[in-house]
């Protein structure tokens, strides 16, 4: 069994290194050897060392100039080579309880794929208890954030991979994809929450004008993956890159 681990990045040169060593460490200490491992990282157009850290680290490095974390993620994945997926964020990585769980997951037969409850580490409590409050959703509805989802590859290619569209939330909708193309082929979709996927909580300090931009670009975010539903897609890429295109400015 071979695993691909997808990690979009764009200037992710601070965490980067520790997201790799950590996961790959984690990965052979329960049971799956570097060989098996397909490390992919997805350079979405950094200008810092990200490239160079993810070279150095033995990654696979792949570039995407168009600044949108789905394209980040399908274009890792299309150079990926195992018959499993991981999308790892690149400021996220896992413990050898979690990797153990995750290799016994895609073990079984009967899941389709899955994602993991998170745990934020650094940053503010407030931002802490923003980013962990969507655990309970996660379990009850069977869906999962990007900082950690996997997948069986051919499962990814048969659903087209994450919606290009979406400049927000693509990880939330290919979820749903995943969940109801398990229901109809009488598997399932695991969430994982025994032991968390680490996650930085780098963002939403605690500041006004912070707390604003947070909240003002959540409910943004939310509006506009309601709105791609009922709205043809060229008007959601639109209005998705003129919303969010300030996430890839420092």
């Amino acid at each position: 069994m071979r695993v691909s681990i997808i990690v979009p990045a764009f200037n992710e040169a601070e965490f980067l290194q520790k997201s790799i060593a950590i996961t790959r460490l984690a990965l052979v200490q329960t049971g799956l050897p570097l060989a098996n491992q397909d490390w992919i990282v997805c350079d979405n157009n950094s200008s810092d060392r990200t490239s160079q850290i993810a070279a150095e680290l033995g990654a696979k490095v792949v570039f995407e100039a168009q600044q949108s974390i789905a394209r980040a993620r399908n274009q890792g994945a299309a150079a990926a080579v195992g018959e499993h997926l991981l999308f790892l964020d690149a400021d996220s990585y896992a413990s050898p309880e979690l990797a153990a769980d995750f290799l016994r997951a895609i073990e079984t037969p009967s899941i389709a794929g899955g994602g993991s409850t998170v745990h934020v580490i650094g940053g503010s409590q407030f931002n802490k208890l923003r980013m962990q409050r969507m655990n309970p959703i996660f379990r009850l509805f069977g869906i999962s954030g990007g900082a950690f989802l996997f997948c069986r590859a051919d499962i990814f290619r048969e659903l087209g991979g994450f919606a290009e569209h979406l400049y927000a939330l693509e990880d939330l909708e290919f979820s749903i994809r995943l969940k109801r193309h398990a229901i109809r082929r009488q598997q399932r979709v695991l969430i994982l929450h025994e032991h968390p996927v680490f996650t930085s909580g780098r963002r939403g300090e605690m500041n006004l004008p912070s707390l604003l931009r947070l909240y003002f670009s959540n409910f943004l975010a939310v509006l506009v993956f309601l709105l791609s539903f009922i709205l043809p897609k060229s008007w959601i890429k639109r209005l998705g890159s003129r919303l969010f295109s300030y996430w890839y400015q420092r």
